[in-house]
């Protein structure tokens, strides 16, 4: 999925930018479409998982952050890497919405297409007055990826939208997407900062035995993981800042100076500094080839 105002597409998510989704930017009568469809239909006081509880009730939130639009209380990744190299990746996020104007950040979308087939999404919601939604299936409105770049002659990008209700100040929004990604992608980004603060940032990487990882950090200093199982890995930031750019007069994007993780793995061993960025620019190569 592109990452918004960089170019930058994460593999098998849609959680790019620390939002729910970019429903900000739709057309607004995709908006009304999807929020009285939402409304109509979702189920009330359904069932949460637990990781959507635990997020909303045991995350102390600091003093610093009143004055923020939103939180996310739960970033949390998973990406699964099989023996035939198969890359599968599952996302969960929660969001509490503070602000008004936080109820941009709690609009899910899911992008997929060909090449990133999407196997699930799901959305919950908690209103302020504490009832609890789940969407159906038939609630989502599907579309062609409205974010996709001008002038593409073809795209199979796709897209599906979820507004659910309740996302007034004090509610919650959670939502969890299941995806297969693109079979020639070797790497994979953890983009742990946001625009809006975030409680807990998780990513796993799980990977076939004899396979290698190698994690290269940006606008952040080098952590190192947990093996919590032979080959798989795990990676967490807590009480991270969001960044405020709107007193910087003509600031960058505020994606250009986030702090983000990108993690190549394969089969054979990495290798280090400048000589894996030579082996991305032989990957490209052969890349670029194969398609001509």
């Amino acid at each position: 999925m592109k990452k918004q105002g960089t170019g930058i597409r994460e593999q098998g998510t849609v959680f790019r930018t620390r939002r729910l989704g970019r429903a900000a930017s739709l057309p607004i009568g995709v908006l009304l479409l999807a929020g009285s469809a939402a409304l109509a239909h979702a189920s009330k006081d359904a069932q949460l998982p637990d990781w959507v509880t635990q997020a909303a009730t045991d995350a102390p939130l600091k003093s610093e952050w009143r004055d923020a639009k939103a939180i996310v209380l739960l970033d949390d990744t998973l990406v699964t890497v099989t023996p035939d190299g198969k890359v599968m990746q599952r996302n969960r996020m929660v969001v509490k919405i503070l602000r008004p104007q936080g109820r941009e950040y709690a609009k899910p979308v899911a992008q997929f297409s060909k090449d990133e087939r999407l196997i699930s999404f799901h959305v919950w919601s908690v209103g302020p007055d504490g009832h609890r939604y789940a969407m159906k299936d038939s609630e989502y409105i599907e579309t062609g990826d409205l974010g996709a770049d001008e002038g593409v002659l073809y795209a199979d990008a796709r897209m599906k939208l979820a507004a659910p209700p309740g996302t007034d100040p004090g509610g919650t929004v959670a939502a969890e997407i299941e995806q297969q990604v693109a079979g020639y992608m070797t790497e994979n980004t953890w983009s742990f900062q946001s625009d809006i603060p975030v409680v807990r940032s998780i990513y796993e990487l799980d990977l076939p035995p004899g396979w290698h990882q190698e994690a290269v950090w940006s606008r952040h200093e080098k952590v190192p993981p947990t093996e919590v199982a032979p080959g798989h890995f795990r990676w967490e930031q807590t009480n991270i800042d969001g960044i405020d750019l709107s007193d910087v007069p003509l600031h960058p994007a505020w994606e250009a100076v986030a702090g983000r993780m990108t993690v190549h793995f394969s089969a054979e061993p990495l290798p280090e500094g400048d000589a894996l960025w030579s082996r991305i620019g032989n990957w490209y190569l052969r890349l670029g080839g194969a398609a001509q």
